[in-house]
């Protein structure tokens, strides 16, 4: 999927999922990503931050959680209400797991090759989704974070795991 930067806005993707129908959503779930081959540049980044701060602060890597980049991908962007992507849950709950396991498994390795490359914390931003649509999520059991702890673990990077939030709702 195409995602732009947009100033004083963030994240746009300007063709955003509609349905599991469309073309797009077949590709991203088939897609073989090589996240350390495609995001070699941020890796090379940490690493060549790291050494210029000589250890005077911890250097903070960063990924968006799964549920948030879902949210970018079906809204198009930032939404205060997450009408498409409430809809899309409720429409298609199948999906939805796929479409967020794919995206979690990405998330896992892009922050365990971040501390690879020397990022000493994480920090996982999440979107408020899953509090927005609390009752929907507990209906399709959001696998996500747990999964992310489990590989986090796998990864030898523990941190991940304990700074996880609870999902009480």
């Amino acid at each position: 999927m195409t995602v732009e930067m947009v100033d004083k806005k963030g994240p746009h993707f300007p063709e955003p999922l509609r349905s599991p129908e469309e073309e797009q959503y077949s590709r991203v779930l088939d897609k073989s990503v090589d996240v350390a081959a495609e995001l070699d540049y941020v890796y090379k980044a940490i690493t060549l931050t790291r050494k210029k701060l000589q250890g005077r602060v911890p250097l903070i890597g960063f990924c968006g959680a799964p549920w948030t980049l879902f949210c970018y991908m079906v809204e198009g962007g930032g939404s205060k209400f997450f009408v498409e992507s409430k809809k899309w849950i409720y429409l298609y709950p199948k999906e939805t797991k796929a479409l967020l396991q794919k995206i979690t498994e990405v998330c896992v390795e892009y922050l365990a090759l971040q501390v690879q490359a020397g990022a000493q914390v994480s920090n996982l931003a999440r979107n408020g989704m899953d509090t927005a649509v609390c009752g929907l999520t507990l209906s399709i059991d959001d696998p996500s974070l747990r999964f992310m702890g489990r590989r986090a673990v796998t990864f030898n990077f523990q941190g991940l795991q304990r700074a996880l939030p609870s999902r009480n709702c």
